[in-house]
């Protein structure tokens, strides 16, 4: 899957926002939360997105692309631990 996305908007300590610029959405608009939490940060995620394709494109998300954005997260989140938590 090809996908890009840009870092639109950065407020330091506080959020960042990437966007879509080619990728599988038709609107892909992400807020980064970033807020201390006793010995670290904590992140939390604001998605808003549009599917292409009317029911094509609910049907490919269902089949395809909800697993892979899955994968995505998954994937960060073991990488944020492996990083910052030592694990």
């Amino acid at each position: 899957m090809v996908w890009s996305s840009e870092i639109t908007h950065i407020k330091e300590y506080e959020y960042f926002i990437d966007e879509q610029k080619l990728g599988p959405y038709k609107l892909w608009h992400h807020l980064h939360r970033l807020k201390k939490h006793n010995d670290g940060v904590l992140m939390t995620d604001i998605i808003n997105y549009a599917l292409p394709f009317g029911i094509i494109g609910y049907i490919a998300y269902a089949v395809l692309i909800k697993n892979k954005l899955k994968e995505i997260f998954d994937y960060r989140r073991e990488k944020f631990d492996e990083i910052f938590n030592g694990q």
